[in-house]
C-alpha cells in the first residue's frame, strides 16, 4: 500500500470520529471544544509521522529513557 492510501484512510477515522461526536460536543463550552479538536489533530498527525517513519520511538521508550537513571541508581 503506498503512502499515499495510508494517509487516506488513516484521514477517514478522525473524520468519522468528528462527524460522530460533534453533535454532542457542540453544545459544550468552547474550552472543551478546542480540547476535543486538538486531542485529535494530535492523535492524526501521530498516526501520519507514523506513516512515514515506523521506527519513531514510542511512549515506553519515553519512560525508559526517563526512569532507567532511577533504576541504576536503586541497583547500585
Amino acid at each position: 500500500m503506498n503512502s499515499f492510501a495510508a494517509v487516506l484512510m488513516i484521514s477517514l477515522v478522525p473524520l468519522g470520529i468528528f462527524v460522530l461526536n460533534w453533535p454532542q460536543v457542540k453544545y459544550n463550552p468552547a474550552r472543551d471544544k478546542a480540547a476535543f479538536l486538538l486531542l485529535l489533530a494530535a492523535v492524526w498527525g501521530l498516526a501520519i509521522a507514523l506513516v512515514f517513519n515506523p521506527e519513531m520511538p514510542g511512549p515506553t521508550d519515553l519512560i525508559n529513557f526517563v526512569f532507567k537513571p532511577f533504576g541504576k541508581l536503586l541497583q547500585s
